[in-house]
């Protein structure tokens, strides 16, 4: 699933709704610390979605208040769902971006929902913050719906991918895990950049998140999806341990739940995202060990994130 990539800089997005259903709530507590409320429209011009329209609003909902619980501020965010078969699964995406800093030779900037859990400021306007663009087929033949996505307690069919970790997934997108690095290196454009793009690197074969929070978690640089930018771990390759990673940027297990991890929080904490708390998580070597499975299965069972 990789994402949409940015705006350009303060660029704003405007659409019209063929075939639209709004919803207004706020999103469950949890023990939150943003206070998110949140909207939806969907964008199904043939209607190849329709019978999907609530199952979709509610994992939105219990996707915001997941992430939500994990970080501070707060935010309005309109979502907007685009349904077309050019997707061939799933992205996700602010649709704009707010500037952070001046350095120098060029601007920083975070992503529209960052900026607004931040600032309190939207800063689009009315127009939609966030569009999460799905494939008709990948939603009706892949993605399993969970009856309570807040509880999570179902168990997921075996055969399909949970949709509340893919909602995740493209939500983390969108509050940082984007920019406009090259894929491959990372290199950003010359004037401006996100505050993902301005901690990577590239060693000549791969790339790195050298986020100072996130390093002392992971122990070392940590390792970025090679031709995959934005997203976590290779297999094989450095990082094989976070291919259990919600943000990973290899596979989805079917009948796999996906969860936000101390590593993303981290992440987005080294680039401004008020996060609430951090707690310990499992060795490395636990993850590594999952991965050499993986291996071992050939992949069989697997979706790619790509």
């Amino acid at each position: 699933m990789r994402t949409m990539p940015c705006s350009a800089p303060a660029k704003s997005f405007k659409a019209t709704l063929r075939c639209a259903m709004v919803s207004m709530l706020a999103v469950p507590a949890f023990g939150a610390h943003a206070a998110i409320t949140y909207s939806v429209a969907f964008n199904d011009p043939f209607g190849q979605a329709t019978s999907l329209y609530s199952a979709i609003d509610s994992h939105v909902g219990a996707a915001l208040a997941t992430w939500g619980s994990s970080l501070t501020g707060s935010a309005n965010v309109a979502v907007r769902v685009d349904i077309n078969t050019t997707t061939p699964r799933a992205t996700g995406a602010s649709v704009t971006s707010g500037l952070v800093r001046n350095a120098g030779a060029y601007n920083i900037f975070e992503q529209g929902l960052a900026y607004e859990l931040r600032t309190g400021i939207d800063p689009n306007g009315a127009a939609a913050d966030v569009v999460l663009t799905f494939n008709p087929n990948y939603l009706a033949n892949e993605l399993w719906f969970d009856p309570n996505p807040t509880l999570r307690s179902a168990a997921v069919a075996s055969n399909r991918t949970d949709a509340m970790s893919v909602f995740l997934h493209e939500f983390g997108h969108a509050i940082g895990f984007n920019g406009w690095g090259d894929a491959n290196t990372g290199a950003p454009p010359a004037t401006y950049r996100s505050t993902w793009d301005d901690l990577v690197s590239y060693n000549g074969t791969n790339t790195f998140f050298n986020g100072a929070r996130a390093m002392s978690l992971y122990g070392a640089p940590v390792p970025i999806t090679y031709g995959n930018n934005f997203h976590l771990g290779n297999l094989p390759g450095p990082g094989a341990n976070l291919i259990p990673d919600l943000m990973n940027g290899v596979l989805f297990n079917r009948g796999t739940r996906y969860n936000v991890s101390n590593m993303d929080l981290a992440i987005l904490s080294d680039m401004g995202v008020g996060v609430a708390a951090i707690t310990p998580v499992p060795e490395p070597a636990t993850y590594a060990m999952f991965a050499m499975g993986l291996l071992a299965l050939g992949w069989r069972v697997n979706r790619q994130v790509r």
